[in-house]
């Protein structure tokens, strides 16, 4: 979020793909680390989005902080399904 704040519209793009990332390696399920693998070149799009539409960044910016919370308070059917809105 610091990185969107500067509006270091790069850095925010990477850590974005991290954030992803590491649930995927935390959650421990090969499938989800190869399906992730096979929509890096969605992210990477959604990147390409966010340098072109500021908007669309500060929503994704707060769907982050929404699957954090999920996962925090233990609501995996809730976050399972904002990271499917999210990536789809």
């Amino acid at each position: 979020m610091v990185a969107l704040q500067r509006a270091d519209l790069k850095t925010y793009a990477v850590r974005d793909r991290e954030f992803y990332e590491n649930i995927a390696d935390q959650s421990g399920n090969s499938a989800l680390i190869e399906a992730l693998a096979r929509v890096a070149l969605q992210i990477q799009l959604c990147g390409t989005m966010a340098s072109v539409n500021p908007e669309f960044t500060e929503c994704a910016a707060q769907k982050c902080g929404d699957i954090i919370q999920a996962f925090r308070a233990s609501d995996i059917p809730r976050a399972a399904f904002l990271v499917r809105s999210r990536i789809s």
